[in-house]
């Protein structure tokens, strides 16, 4: 599974991109994570409104930062769907 967050460069994403990484541990993932800062790469996904989660290329979050519950929710649910 391949987990992007998208956005600027700041405090709030880089706690979010923490939270993802840790949630895929707690649940068993094996997840690529990464951060796509550069609004070239970011409108390159179709992404208009950051900050953005891609979760296999596929919006699942836009324009809030996501809670820890809700991040854990759509996570499993990808990965239940990817099963």
């Amino acid at each position: 599974m391949r987990i992007e967050i998208l956005g600027p460069d700041c405090e709030p994403l880089r706690g979010m991109a923490i939270q993802t990484a840790e949630i895929a541990e707690k649940l068993a993932l094996d997840v690529e994570l990464a951060r796509i800062t550069r609004i070239d790469d970011i409108l390159r996904r179709g992404v208009t409104v950051v900050p953005a989660v891609l979760i296999d290329g596929i919006q699942i979050g836009a324009g809030r930062i996501l809670s820890r519950e809700a991040l854990e929710g759509l996570i499993a649910d990808s990965a239940d769907s990817a099963e």
